[in-house]
């Protein structure tokens, strides 16, 4: 493997630190919930680094699709999720 791509590797925050300012972001939103974009905002995180930790944090009981979908940039819809109301203090 190419040295520069072992460092564009390990240039990314791991997982669960992703995880923690998902959460983090969460919990100061309204209603500690929004779209993908909308905490990405707040995290201070990139829209896909959001978009591809919610469907776990999902399968961990940890967030909750809200059923309620919210316009993204471009106009399209975009799914509601919520910290799971148990972990909100």
């Amino acid at each position: 493997m190419r040295k520069t791509s072992l460092e564009a590797y390990h240039s990314l925050p791991d997982q669960k630190t992703v995880y923690f300012k998902i959460i983090k972001a969460m919990k100061r939103m309204k209603g500690n919930q929004g779209n993908f974009q909308q905490i990405a905002k707040v995290a201070g995180l990139y829209p896909d680094q959001v978009w591809k930790r919610l469907s776990e944090l999902e399968r961990m009981k940890i967030v909750e699709n809200t059923g309620e979908t919210s316009l993204t940039s471009s106009g399209r819809k975009a799914m509601v999720r919520r910290l799971n109301k148990k972990l909100v203090a």
